[in-house]
């Protein structure tokens, strides 16, 4: 596995070349996909999701396989939205 600060310069970087590609008006969009799957990532490598809280012990197993993948899912559809939606201005 990757040392943390490896995997996050790569995530940067990924997302960086994603944000870029993405047309002008719609760039927030796609740096908020690339921060949701980021996150989705960071967690299914790690196989638990970590509480930011003092809430409880973290979130292992099975479960936190669906969370990651879910959040991987939801970041990856905001940044196709972001790519493929029309824009409704039209000024």
């Amino acid at each position: 596995m990757l040392a943390p600060a490896v995997a996050i310069i790569i995530g940067v970087v990924l997302s960086s070349i994603v944000v870029f590609a993405t047309p002008k008006g719609k760039r927030a969009v796609s740096v908020l996909g690339c921060m949701i799957t980021f996150m989705g990532i960071v967690w299914l490598a790690e196989e638990r999701i970590t509480q930011r809280w003092g809430g409880g012990p973290p979130i292992e197993g099975s479960l936190a396989t669906f969370g990651s993948i879910l959040m991987l899912g939801v970041g990856v559809y905001i940044i196709l939205l972001a790519f493929f939606q029309k824009s409704n201005d039209h000024s």
